[in-house]
C-alpha cells in the first residue's frame, strides 16, 4: 500500500475516480509534492482536485506561515525568547529570575522539554536557537552586572 508522499497513492486515487492517464500522472506528481512540502493528505487531496479537475492555479503545499507554525522547533524558540526577556535586568538590577525563582525554574524546565521535543528533522534549528536564548537568559539572570562607577 503506497503512502501519501508517494505518487502511486495519488495515481490510485485518480484512477479510482475515472480520470485519464495524463491526469493520473499529474495527480501523482501534485499530490506527492504537496504532502512532501508539509500538507496533510486531506488538504493535498483538495489541491489535487482543484489543480487537475477544476484547472485552478492553487499553491502546492501549505502557506509559509502555516509551514513555520507547524515546525516543532517554534515552541522551543518562543519559550527561549520569553526566558531571555524574563531574565532582563530592570532599573534596580533585579531580574525576574531573582524575583520569581519558582516560575523562572518552571520556564526553564518547560524549555528543556520543548527543546527535546523540537529536535526533529525540520525543527532542530529553531529548537537549538531557543536553547541558546535560554542559556543567554541564564547568563543574564545569574551573572552579576559589573558596576563601572568609582
Amino acid at each position: 500500500m503506497p503512502r501519501p508522499d508517494e505518487p502511486a497513492y495519488w495515481e490510485d486515487f485518480a484512477r479510482g475516480i475515472g480520470w485519464g492517464e495524463e491526469q493520473v500522472k499529474e495527480a501523482g506528481e501534485v499530490g506527492s509534492l504537496a504532502v512532501a512540502r508539509g500538507m496533510n493528505p486531506s488538504d493535498a487531496m483538495d489541491v489535487v482536485i482543484a489543480r487537475i479537475r477544476d484547472g485552478k492555479d492553487v499553491r502546492i503545499g501549505p502557506q509559509p506561515l502555516a509551514r513555520w507554525m507547524s515546525n516543532q522547533g517554534v515552541p522551543a524558540f518562543a519559550c527561549g525568547a520569553v526566558a531571555f526577556v524574563a531574565a532582563g535586568v530592570g532599573k534596580q538590577g533585579f531580574s525576574v529570575a531573582h524575583m520569581y525563582p519558582l516560575l523562572f525554574s518552571g520556564l526553564l524546565a518547560l524549555e528543556i522539554f520543548l527543546v527535546i521535543k523540537g529536535l526533529t528533522t525540520r525543527g532542530w534549528k529553531l529548537a537549538l536557537l531557543g536553547l541558546a536564548m535560554t542559556i543567554g537568559a541564564l547568563w543574564v539572570a545569574l551573572v552579576p552586572i559589573p558596576s563601572f562607577s568609582s
